[in-house]
């Protein structure tokens, strides 16, 4: 209905009257009028109507219509709009939704985790965690034994290294410690046993008595290992002079330890090596020329 023809400052509530001229009864934008149809409708949710619409024309997918839209509202990132839906929908972890305009929302990819609601990107997996699927809503850390350099691959700890929780990189085994493979934490080195290097799968024997997690046996017992041939060559060589030199063992006691070497080296064909301890242990010796000539 629209206002009667009489003067607007003599209206009442009873001065309406039907008009079925065309510049009354137009619906407006947000309203339709159906075809015969004395008055407009109000447009319902899911659809809009723009202005003189005879029916509501239902939203696309993408967009979204509340009720008495005049136009489509394009869906923003991080919501998904299927088609005559009234508002966005959130998208739900491990989903995300990249675009704006989307009508599905789409699956975390392998390598990222989605781990909150409305997400207009993915997030990736940081070092020292793996990723073995898709659709995850958090990152898996490292397992422990194993080492991650990239957030696709979980490979085993190498003999010499170890590797706890959330590892990227194996951690070298320090002196005085052994690791085998798939090590979780360092092993001490046993009593008896020493490890002089990193990086070592097992532990050496030490003649005689060694405290636990030793990186070296000590003096005496190094100068016991050139003598009995565990250490040959130049090692066995810096071991004596080195051992007589630093006072950890006796002049006589080195000259006796390097008489076996000596001789050792001596069968190996070896005679520079026996003329270069003679002349370290006649620098360094307390005993004179007589310890060195017991040595020769």
């Amino acid at each position: 209905k629209c206002k009667s023809s009489k003067s607007s400052s003599s209206w009442d509530d009873n001065d309406w009257e039907p008009d079925s001229s065309a510049a009354c009864c137009a619906p407006v934008c947000g309203t339709y009028r159906a075809p015969g149809a004395a008055t407009p409708t109000e447009c319902p949710a899911g659809r809009y109507c723009p202005a003189g619409a005879t029916a509501p024309i239902p939203c696309a997918a993408g967009r979204f219509c509340p009720a008495r839209a005049c136009n489509e509202t394009l869906c923003p990132c991080g919501s998904r709009c299927p088609a005559m839906t009234d508002r966005p929908q959130q998208c739900a972890p491990p989903y995300f939704c990249p675009d704006a305009g989307a009508s599905a929302q789409k699956l975390c990819p392998t390598g990222f985790y989605c781990p909150d609601v409305g997400m207009c990107e993915a997030r990736e997996c940081p070092l020292g965690t793996w990723v073995s699927c898709a659709g995850k809503e958090r990152c898996d850390p490292c397992p422990e034994g194993r080492y991650c350099p990239s957030v696709l691959e979980s490979l085993l700890c190498p003999a010499g290294f170890y590797c706890p929780a959330s590892t990227y990189a194996p951690i070298p085994c320090p002196p005085g410690t052994h690791c085998y493979v798939g090590a979780k934490v360092p092993a001490p080195c046993e009593i008896g046993e020493y490890s002089p290097q990193p990086q070592q799968e097992s532990c050496l024997p030490c003649p005689g008595s060694a405290v636990v997690g030793a990186s070296a046996c000590s003096a005496r017992r190094r100068a016991l290992l050139a003598a009995d041939g565990s250490e040959s060559g130049e090692a066995a060589e810096a071991t004596l002079t080195d051992a007589a030199k630093g006072g950890a063992i006796g002049m006589a006691a080195a000259a006796g330890y390097a008489a076996c070497t000596l001789g050792a080296l001596a069968l190996t064909g070896m005679v520079a090596r026996r003329t270069t301890v003679v002349q370290g242990l006649k620098q360094g010796s307390a005993a004179g020329p007589a310890a060195a000539a017991a040595a020769a």
